[in-house]
């Protein structure tokens, strides 16, 4: 059985797959466009849409303006089944 990828073979080492997410997972977006008051919310919830071609930012739904926008700031919600 192979367990070598195109980049593994062509590189010569591993993939870094860090900054790899599955679409239309849940994430939570940090405010730092507007405003906050004391008690309110500092993060939006999400849902990951893509990655941006302009820059190395994250393209998610924002649930809460419902507006997709583009971002770094960006906390992912992975439950992992054991």
């Amino acid at each position: 059985m192979i367990e070598k990828t195109l980049y593994g073979i062509w590189r010569n080492k591993k993939p870094n797959i860090e900054y790899v997410y599955a679409f239309w997972s849940d994430c939570f977006i940090i405010n730092t466009k507007d405003k906050i008051r004391k008690f309110h919310s500092r993060v939006d919830q999400g849902t990951f849409i893509g990655y941006s071609k302009r820059s190395k930012s994250y393209r998610v739904y924002n649930l809460h303006t419902l507006i997709a926008e583009e971002t770094i700031k960006v906390i992912f919600n992975i439950l992992i089944n054991l």
